[in-house]
């Protein structure tokens, strides 16, 4: 089939099982005269197999994520220039070849998501994964992009992409504010120093006025620790003002903002996320946190539900796929929270760290991840690198009148800064819950429309 929109000439590429809802082609067209400098175009479908159906409500493009799933699957438009240039006049081994291709030629925003059910299948998305993703097409693809990575395969037919490190890894300044609470600050740090295989760390702490005996001295005594730096800061508690005070003593060339209530889980956390974050283009990557009892805390955040983002997949046992298998690929996300978020030292500079003036408590990781990605740079979630997280045991809640008057005005101020951005989150779908980011339908979506 060919769709045609001024001088450019489109190809809809269809999978041998696959079928068109009605206005499949309308819409297809549609988004090609709103979209000029388009490339390729894909769409949500729906999934019918015997005794089942579901549908597939896409975020936008995200390679990383291509790359593990192919998810925009077997109903493509391409530019026809675009697919005669991939092809070279020689047959493509698959869809998933072809999305490949086009990603190292072409830029992300080229390629356009169509949030809308337009095409149906008896293909399950396992059975798709089996039959397109394939390993050696992947390692030329990254061979191409000059990405030194290591692959494997899950059992639920993903393809993993793990970057790996320089020879001379940058040095990672771990920033972790705290005031007391010596049952957790202790052990999150001796899990990191237990677990020490990254082989350039300084950890910083920072003492916002503890006053409890036992931490004091404690402080003390890891301050002989030629790992550990420790800095006093004595002033009313401002989460983002502390992370900007110890930045300024970093002498490393990434920043690791780490929460206190923090325990280290994989012992390759470091290198997995360094990894990611040193490919080209990402300035932000987060880990997937996990509560005592092995669920999902965090595996990134959407913005624009609850109020202003939330944390995607809560309450997933820990090795669960999740929607699309999200819950364990490595994805851009819209941000990522700063229990656990590293980022180049340099561009937290460069963008004024932290919002210390408008947001002292809550919302200055979103905040910061949404500067990131107005700079143009990626944020990423790699679900690889893992964490326990106590989830702000260490500051509470907002309970007295003082701490909800200034939760609202931070609220506040995050809608009047990034109105735009939390009309939609483009890796969570419209169409999608907004009271929780738990990848539930909305209550007034028709998969037909």
């Amino acid at each position: 089939m060919h769709l045609r929109h001024s001088s450019n000439d489109w190809v809809l590429l269809q999978g041998k099982r696959t079928r068109l809802t009605p206005l499949g082609m309308a819409t297809f067209n549609r988004y090609i005269r709103r979209h000029a400098n388009a490339v390729l175009l894909y769409s949500d479908h729906k999934v019918s197999v015997p005794g089942h159906s579901h549908t597939l409500l896409k975020p936008a493009w995200s390679l990383d994520l291509v790359r593990a799933s192919g998810y925009p699957g077997e109903v493509l438009a391409i530019r026809a220039d675009a697919l005669a240039h991939a092809l070279h006049g020689q047959p493509a081994s698959g869809i998933y070849e072809l999305m490949l291709y086009l990603a190292t030629r072409y830029r992300n925003e080229q390629f356009v998501h169509i949030p809308q059910v337009l095409w149906h299948t008896s293909t399950s998305c396992r059975e798709f994964r089996q039959r397109e993703l394939n390993p050696h097409i992947l390692e030329q693809h990254l061979r191409h992009m000059r990405v030194e990575a290591q692959l494997s395969c899950d059992d639920h037919h993903y393809l993993h992409v793990h970057p790996t490190l320089p020879a001379s890894p940058p040095r990672v300044s771990i920033i972790i504010p705290t005031r007391n609470m010596l049952h957790y600050l202790e052990p999150c740090i001796d899990s990191i120093l237990a677990n020490a295989t990254y082989p350039d760390v300084e950890i910083i702490v920072v003492d916002n006025q503890s006053d409890d005996p036992a931490t004091l001295r404690y402080l003390d005594k890891i301050a002989c620790n030629s790992y550990v730096k420790v800095l006093r800061y004595p002033h009313p508690f401002n989460y983002s003002a502390i992370n900007n005070f110890a930045a300024e003593h970093a002498t490393g060339k990434i920043l690791c903002l780490l929460n206190n209530d923090t325990a280290v889980i994989t012992t390759d956390w470091l290198e997995r996320l360094v990894a990611q974050l040193l490919q080209p283009g990402v300035g932000v990557v987060g880990a997937k946190l996990l509560y005592a009892n092995h669920t999902v805390q965090h595996a990134g955040d959407a913005v624009g539900v609850a109020g202003c983002a939330a944390h995607m997949h809560v309450g997933l046992e820990a090795d669960a796929p999740g929607y699309m298998g999200r819950a364990i690929l490595t994805q851009d996300v819209s941000a990522v929270t700063g229990a656990c978020l590293l980022t180049h030292t340099a561009l937290y500079r460069q963008l004024g760290g932290l919002n210390a003036k408008h947001l002292a408590v809550a919302f200055n990781d979103v905040d910061y991840c949404l500067r990131v990605r107005e700079a143009q740079y990626k944020v990423m979630m790699v679900p690889h690198a893992r964490l326990y997280h106590y989830e702000s045991v260490s500051r509470g809640g907002a309970k007295t009148p003082e701490k909800k008057q200034r939760m609202k005005q931070e609220l506040n101020y995050m809608h009047q800064r990034w109105q735009h951005q939390l009309k939609q989150d483009p890796f969570y779908h419209p169409h999608m819950n907004k009271r929780l980011a738990d990848f539930t339908p909305a209550s007034r979506f028709w998969p037909w429309n």
